[in-house]
């Protein structure tokens, strides 16, 4: 901008991050709900138990991304000012 002007920068939620979110927590219950016949299956405990764990750092990745651009919207400032140098 020039100087001496303002910039008005509008608080706006991350639409990126709560679709991308939406979307992993979408596809783990529909997995979960639903299996596909060429999922991946476990051939043993510890297989199944690491497939368990990244299923859920799936939805905690999901609920951490719809949080964020959510709290995007109430931390940004309204109004940041140019400074002419």
């Amino acid at each position: 901008m020039g100087f001496g002007t303002e910039e008005i920068v509008v608080s706006q939620m991350k639409v990126w991050k709560l679709t991308l979110g939406f979307l992993l927590i979408t596809i783990e219950i529909k997995n979960r709900l639903e299996p596909g016949p060429n999922l991946f299956k476990p051939a043993n405990e510890a297989q199944a138990l690491g497939m368990l764990i990244t299923e859920v750092l799936f939805y905690a990745l999901g609920v951490w991304l719809i949080v964020s651009g959510i709290r995007a919207k109430y931390n940004n400032p309204a109004v940041r000012v140019d400074q002419a140098s």
